[in-house]
């Protein structure tokens, strides 16, 4: 507790003796030069004086992929794409010709590597599949994907979120990051309107939400129970984001309310 110098290795490696430590002399330290999309484990040690160190406390931080250019658009066709992570439970997000809405391509969940987009309703899942994308100003982001999920009503289904990055959200598979059918968990904001099941034909999902300058996960995760329910499960197809800077932020006002008319005035932030 008396410290007033401290080591800090920040490597790949569960052997923080494999990298040069970092001598700092206050409790933070901000470390340069890492790679994106990347598990790195932090250690941390206290220097004791005549004691010589402490031992290493130790923990962990995943860097988020490299953002997307935008706008954005895949359909898949060239396989997986480049940024994206498929984090993967039993019933899991794979690219592959089983599934597709125009070419011959789409991403679905599949409980044989990818060959049929099939799922066990017997195994609990949890499965991510993401990418990030940033925004340098408040704007107004528009996406839109086609789906088809056949599943069970509030229990085998797919959702779409915006995640913030400075959430440090953790898409381990078999981790059910409190997801539910409708909401979404604290500081994830909703890129559909709820599940995404009950339809064996495809469907088109299209959403609008403002976001804040920064970095975002892109999600799309896929749950089950273990009890029943209906193939196929999710496929997806056909991602588009598109993104303005032009953003209505203000608030909006009815008056003079009659039997044929009203009045409508609005304000914006700032005016």
């Amino acid at each position: 507790a008396d410290a007033t110098q401290w080591q800090v290795v920040v490597t790949t490696s569960d052997d923080p003796s494999t990298a040069t430590p970092l001598l700092v002399n206050s409790t933070a330290a901000t470390v340069s030069g890492l790679t994106p999309n990347t598990q790195y484990n932090v250690f941390v040690r206290s220097n004791c004086g005549e004691y010589g160190y402490s031992d290493w406390a130790s923990t962990q931080v995943v860097l988020p992929p490299e953002p997307q250019a935008l706008p954005y658009y895949e359909d898949f066709e060239a396989g997986v794409p480049n940024g994206w992570n498929l984090s993967n439970a039993t019933n899991g997000w794979y690219v592959g010709t089983a599934a597709s809405n125009g070419g011959s391509r789409s991403l679905y969940v599949s409980n044989d590597g990818g060959q049929s987009n099939v799922y066990d309703n017997q195994i609990t899942s949890y499965s991510y599949a993401y990418f990030t994308i940033s925004l340098e100003q408040e704007s107004s982001v528009g996406i839109s994907y086609d789906w088809r999920c056949d599943g069970e009503s509030t229990y085998d289904y797919s959702r779409v979120f915006f995640v913030p990055a400075s959430l440090r959200p953790s898409f381990v598979a078999g981790y059910s990051n409190s997801i539910s059918h409708s909401g979404a968990p604290s500081g994830w904001i909703m890129a559909d309107e709820g599940r995404l099941n009950k339809s064996s034909s495809w469907n088109t999902m299209t959403k609008g939400v403002v976001l804040d300058e920064g970095l975002y996960y892109v999600v799309i995760c896929w749950l089950n129970d273990y009890s029943a329910g209906d193939n196929p499960p999710t496929a997806i197809d056909n991602i588009r984001i598109d993104v303005s800077s032009c953003v209505f932020d203000g608030t909006i006002d009815i008056s003079d309310v009659g039997k044929t008319s009203a009045v409508a005035s609005w304000s914006e932030s700032g005016n």
